[in-house]
């Protein structure tokens, strides 16, 4: 007899206890997206548009509608041909953003984000049998604007910002102090 109520103590603990744990927000996140970038300004006249991927982990700072994300952000283009010549340019960052969350609005969560990081802007161009490499690590800023759908445990997101690059001449041979504008729109999954 003894037995059965210490298990069934046990087990009301732990059903209150597995509630209780449900009601606490969680404070970490992982996530990843994916989708277009559009070059802008000055890069578009040399790149087209090209896709994005991006892996993230975000924590909720508790008792603040503030959340900190680290990310690893890498983004693809195909040069526009000109002069014979075909080539790629891809952007691979790392960035950290600070996520302002507006107060719920049932089951969507709108929010802006701005954030800066480091990003290596490399270039490989073939003109001919003739293959060239051109990589280099640059600061960079980012802002943007999203709204996340809250499904239980996961929650989608879609998200826009601006990327600005500061690079000594951006993807272009010619002009000088260009900076690299990209606008990555992207759609992803936070657990």
């Amino acid at each position: 007899m003894k037995a059965k109520i210490v298990t069934i103590i046990l087990l009301t603990g732990l059903v209150a206890a597995n509630g209780a744990w449900a009601q606490v927000p969680k404070l970490w996140h992982i996530g990843v997206s994916g989708g277009t970038s559009l070059p802008m300004n000055d890069a578009k006249d040399v790149l087209k548009n090209g896709y994005n991927l991006q892996g993230f982990v975000s924590f909720a700072l508790p008792g603040l509608p503030m959340h900190l994300r680290a990310a690893l952000n890498y983004e693809s283009f195909d040069f526009k041909q000109a002069l014979g010549a075909a080539g790629t340019g891809s952007l691979l960052g790392g960035v950290a953003n600070a996520t302002y969350r507006f107060p719920l609005l049932g089951m969507i969560t709108p929010y802006v984000t701005a954030g800066l990081g480091a990003y290596n802007t490399k270039s490989e161009v073939t003109s001919g049998p003739v293959t060239g490499s051109v990589s280099n690590v640059n600061f960079g800023i980012n802002g943007g604007a999203g709204v996340e759908l809250h499904l239980g445990s996961i929650n989608a997101f879609a998200e826009g910002k601006l990327e600005n690059i500061y690079t000594d001449k951006g993807w272009s041979t010619s002009a000088q102090n260009l900076n690299t504008q990209v606008i990555p729109i992207t759609f992803g999954v936070m657990f």
